[in-house]
């Protein structure tokens, strides 16, 4: 019994670390991807440019934060509203911003990328890579 429960355990203990491992090389490979995207004037950074780029049917790849892009899961209700380019002076709740966003980006044929909470936080939580 020890040594089934052992294999087991052990099993399900490299499993966990490989996931991290996996998870940890997945998001070094967006930040350099991002960095690369700044040097060459192809990131939109915050909502608001992001929404434009997106409109303009730019979006290749959009990067968040897990919790930024689904607020709701925090357990708190923002009330944060956004003015976005192009949609007047209309003020949206922030979730629906972000929502709206991540559809134009899916629509149009872009990708969707999650990362930590606080690994984007000077780009303001979240970005968009985008052709030219």
């Amino acid at each position: 019994m020890w040594g089934l429960l052992h294999k087991t355990q052990t099993r399900n203990i490299f499993e966990k670390a490989t996931s991290i491992n996996a998870e940890k090389v997945k998001e070094a490979n967006l930040l350099r991807q991002i960095e690369a995207a700044e040097s060459h004037s192809r990131l939109a950074v915050g909502i608001e440019a992001i929404w434009e780029a997106a409109k303009q049917k730019k979006g290749n790849l959009l990067i968040g934060e897990k919790q930024y892009l689904f607020p709701a899961q925090s357990g708190k209700q923002s009330k944060a509203t956004v003015v976005l380019p192009a949609a007047g002076s209309t003020k949206l709740p922030f979730a629906v911003a972000v929502d709206s966003t991540i559809a134009i980006v899916l629509q149009e044929g872009g990708t969707i990328e999650f990362v930590e909470n606080g690994l984007l936080k000077k780009y303001h939580h979240m970005v968009l890579i985008h052709q030219d």
